[in-house]
């Protein structure tokens, strides 16, 4: 009897799939943050909207998508601590706005700038480094929740007729024909006869002493 065994790919849940891409696509958006900072600080001459692409995706875009991030691990059963640092680089980019300020408490504006203003301001671009890293650490633990827990599926084992093999109440087991094969019979001969008995070694012994015993017909 031969037997083959199939194990389907376990695949992770939705919202666990969803974690992910959210994931990604907000380490997209905050890379692209980097690019529209430095397309802002390049424009000349200077104007109001140098810097609107770069307010947009990071007041609008970059919030939605740490609050769906947020929302969809919870959904996901994800740990305390993991839900915790999803919503991380919301505060982040609050702390974003408390530079400016702290700038603005020590007399810098828009206008003028004084050192210790500079200083403060120059925080901005260290803090958006921070957000950076905690979004590639964030697509490495979502990848990581996604495939914990992940098991093939239970393999199915049939006979060579493709029917599963199942053991019979009495303990036989059940051959692909159909017949049974009982435990009492595992002593026999493949021809069907039973194994002779083995005669202990003190009665052949006994046997070989004893003269042969002779009929009168024999004499």
């Amino acid at each position: 009897m031969t037997g083959t065994s199939t194990a389907r790919p376990a695949r992770p849940s939705f919202a666990r799939q969803a974690y992910v891409v959210l994931c990604v696509l907000l380490l997209g958006a905050v890379v692209i943050q980097f690019y529209f900072a430095a397309f802002g600080v390049f424009t000349t001459p200077e104007n109001d909207s140098q810097f609107i692409m770069h307010r947009i995706n990071g007041s609008g875009a970059i919030p939605l998508l740490v609050i769906l991030a947020t929302i969809t691990a919870a959904i996901a059963k994800a740990p305390g601590r993991l839900i915790g640092f999803t919503l991380l680089p919301l505060g982040l980019i609050v702390l974003q706005i408390v530079w400016f300020l702290l700038a603005a408490v020590t007399g810098s504006s828009e206008e003028q700038t004084n050192v210790v203003g500079q200083a403060i301001l120059g925080l901005h671009a260290v803090n958006g480094l921070v957000i950076l890293w905690v979004c590639i650490l964030l697509v490495r633990r979502a990848r990581a929740l996604a495939e914990t827990g992940l098991a093939p599926a239970p393999a199915e084992v049939s006979g060579a007729s493709g029917a599963p093999v199942e053991p019979s109440p009495d303990g036989a087991e059940a051959s692909s024909d159909g017949s049974e094969t009982s435990p009492d019979r595992a002593g026999a001969f493949p021809d069907g006869s039973e194994a002779s008995r083995v005669v202990p070694l003190p009665e052949r012994v006994q046997a070989a002493a004893d003269p042969p015993q002779t009929s009168p017909d024999q004499r």
